[in-house]
């Protein structure tokens, strides 16, 4: 439409310093935004069509993910606090108890939820973190489904399939494909020499991209470290054949 094409800009989203994200909800009526610098406005809900801000999710000091469920009506954030917290999109309200990690006590930033996101059902949350765990938990009574999957690196980043039987997760230096309800290892989608940015499934959920750069031993042991790569890849997998 020319509204698309247009260059003039239509609203200002006036976050707050270091905003890292901005996702419209599903029906494109309102717009999720997050800033990962500390004692800041964490996550805020805005009208897509005004630039107003609805209410801002009081997840702090610090929120590391912020996404909808695949309805738009509830919204989940991981946080610095060692929980994952699930709130309704359309008052603000926090709908569940905390999805907590259990390392609270193993030192400083331990338990740092990096990643948190609904199922495409909206049955199952994800949550990864700090802790090198990955745990699955079900929305109806905010209880873990099955234990917590050990990993050999935290995990930063995860994504379900479009159907919701696979689920690829990357860690600092390795990626893999996991099967969306019992864990179960599938395939490494990665080696020990990348670095893994993103995650994406075609539509039909037959192929996964990588986006990944290889990274001195030391970049790679923190996470927040801007270095330039050395290197850049594209990695594409056909996972009906993993």
């Amino acid at each position: 439409s020319s509204d698309v094409c247009s260059s003039d800009l239509a609203v200002v989203l006036r976050h707050g310093p270091d905003p890292v994200r901005a996702v419209f909800s599903p029906d494109g009526s309102n717009v999720l935004t997050m800033s990962g610098n500390y004692g800041t406005n964490g996550a805020a809900i805005w009208e897509a069509a005004t630039g107003r801000r609805r209410f801002v999710f009081p997840h702090g000091p610090v929120i590391f993910d912020a996404n909808f469920d695949p309805t738009g009506r509830w919204v989940v954030t991981g946080g610095s606090d060692y929980c994952a917290r699930v709130w309704d999109a359309q008052t603000g309200r926090e709908l569940l108890p905390p999805l907590r990690h259990d390392h609270a006590n193993d030192g400083p930033g331990y338990g740092n939820i990096f990643d948190a996101r609904f199922s495409p059902d909206a049955q199952r949350i994800v949550t990864t973190g700090e802790d090198q765990e990955i745990r699955l938990w079900a929305v109806s009574d905010h209880r873990l489904l099955l234990p917590p999957l050990r990993c050999d690196e935290r995990a930063h980043c995860s994504l379900f399939s479009p159907d919701g039987t696979r689920l690829a997760v990357a860690g600092l230096r390795a990626s893999v494909l996991l099967d969306g309800r019992t864990l179960a290892r599938i395939a490494s989608l990665s080696t020990n020499r990348e670095w893994v940015h993103v995650l994406q499934f075609s539509r039909d959920g037959r192929r996964i991209a990588i986006a990944a750069s290889t990274r001195s031993s030391r970049a790679r042991r923190n996470f927040f470290r801007r270095l330039a790569p050395t290197k850049l890849m594209m990695r594409f997998w056909r996972t009906t054949l993993l």
